[in-house]
């Protein structure tokens, strides 16, 4: 596929150092399983749904509290870290940095970090998806939706074929592997 038929998703005449929040989806490379495992609880009538962080998505996490740390006018309010994608809201408080090197940052330290454990691993898709939250609802619209995200996994199209119950750093053999590889 040529990156000339690549449409973009940003917004014209839209300063990416300005001070807002934007909404960001990073996917795995192939849409494979690496980063966490979605853990489903009956509680009687209830049901829970936990992340539970593999391996990777330790590095995952790691890269992440590292960025925050790297940029002092960056916050990260909410996220979530699922099998094969994050999802987060990053807020930009003072003009100085755009989120594109933000968002460059994180993945390449969360690269580092997994290329420590295995170096073949390719990790991410080449781009990410962006959103700029423009009000209120746009925001608390995000923040339930990512929040609500782990519960919605079964219906995912990657998820089909996949085990809720894998032990963590299970994800590091390939998705066709047997149980216990």
């Amino acid at each position: 596929m040529s990156n000339l038929n690549r449409s973009s998703n940003r917004l014209n005449n839209w300063d990416y150092a300005s001070c807002a929040y934007y909404y960001v989806t990073i996917c795995v490379a192939k849409h494979r399983l690496l980063l966490s495992n979605i853990q489903v609880r009956l509680d009687g009538r209830e049901t829970a749904y936990t992340v539970s962080l593999t391996t990777i998505g330790s590095c995952i996490q790691r890269a992440l509290d590292e960025t925050v740390e790297r940029f002092e006018q960056v916050h990260v309010p909410k996220y979530v870290i699922m099998p094969n994608h994050i999802h987060m809201i990053i807020a930009i408080s003072r003009p100085g940095v755009t989120l594109g090197r933000i968002v460059g940052y994180f993945k390449s330290t969360a690269t580092r970090y997994v290329h420590g454990l295995s170096p073949d691993i390719e990790l991410w898709q080449r781009n990410y998806h962006e959103h700029v939250i423009r009000d209120g609802n746009d925001f608390e619209r995000i923040w339930n939706y990512i929040g609500e995200n782990p519960r919605k996994w079964t219906a995912d199209k990657y998820h089909e074929g996949t085990r809720l119950d894998r032990p963590v750093g299970a994800a590091l053999a390939p998705p066709d592997a047997p149980p216990g590889a």
